[in-house]
């Protein structure tokens, strides 16, 4: 499973309600999916709760990235358990790049993958920079490179 928080600065929930309901089909309360619910390739869904990467960011991160705490967090996650094959894989991981770069073009923020501690920016997340031997989401990358690095030592 691949998990994303996107925090973002300055935007209302209605704000982003409205945004998700126009990439993405809503469900109960406050929960969308992507595409839409008979072929969901991500979920999505304010108050991630348990979900969080760990370890948590800290406020001085959000400081130093944004200039402030986060006014909202979105959880946003691959439906890997209902797409095993590797085709859907990929198709996810476009997926999820897309749906992550809408919403921080639209809104000021940062992404949050669950391979790093980073807090990716959009320029980041567009050129492809690599943090730790993998640029933002790249499950595969950074498996390789950790691979790599443990059979170094």
């Amino acid at each position: 499973m691949q998990s994303v928080n996107v925090h973002l600065v300055g935007a209302s929930k209605e704000e982003v309600a409205a945004q998700l309901s126009a990439i993405a089909q809503k469900g109960l309360g406050e929960h969308w999916y992507h595409p839409d619910r008979q072929h969901t390739r991500l979920t999505i869904r304010f108050h991630p709760g348990s979900h969080q990467p760990k370890p948590v960011n800290t406020d001085d991160e959000f400081l130093g990235t944004l200039g402030a705490r986060p006014d909202i967090t979105l959880y946003v996650d691959t439906g890997s358990r209902l797409n095993p094959d590797e085709i859907g894989k990929q198709i996810e991981a476009r997926e999820l790049h897309h749906v992550v770069e809408i919403l921080l073009a639209r809104f000021r923020g940062v992404a949050r993958d669950d391979l790093t501690n980073h807090l990716w920016t959009l320029d980041e997340i567009r050129s492809g920079k690599a943090i730790q031997g993998a640029p933002f989401g790249d499950h595969e990358a950074w498996r390789r490179s950790h691979k790599r690095a443990s059979q170094e030592h």
